[in-house]
Parts: structure tokens; sequence; C-alpha cells
């Protein structure tokens, strides 16, 4: 255990979690930034979200033409 002295503390940074289904509220430039962070992976983006993230390197970029029609199909599949 290590105690702390005057003036001295820590930070402790944590990603989300917990959930589970899609989250169409979830605004999708935020979840760009969720997987550039490294919070969520591309793929989880895709499934949990709703959205599709195209990589270049560094670079992520979110494909809005992709994602509307990534929802539309989850949305038709659900109805049907």
């Amino acid at each position: 255990m290590y105690r702390f002295g005057a003036g001295e503390g820590f930070l402790v940074e944590v990603g989300g979690g917990g959930a589970s289904g899609i989250h169409w509220s979830a605004i999708p430039p935020g979840a760009r930034l969720t997987c550039a962070s490294g919070y969520v992976s591309v793929k989880a983006a895709q499934r949990g979200y709703g959205v599709v993230i195209r990589v270049d390197g560094r670079r992520f970029e979110l494909d809005l033409e992709a994602t509307a029609a990534l929802r539309k199909s989850a949305l038709t599949t659900k109805i049907a």
C-alpha cells in the first residue's frame, strides 16, 4: 500500500461500459472519438452504436452514408 503525502494525488482514467444492445442515441462523431481513443473497437462501434468507421493509419473517419445504410438495414431486419 502507498501512503500519499501532503499535496500528492493520483488519477485513474477508465472507459465506460456495462451497456448492451444498439445505442442509437450515440452521436456518430462521439462514436468516432471513442474508437480513436481506443475505448471501443471499430467492430464494436458498428455493432453497438450502428456506425461505420473507416480507419486509415491513425485516422478514424465516420462514413455517414454507410452508417445510414447500416441503421436502415438494422431497423428493417428488426421489424421484419
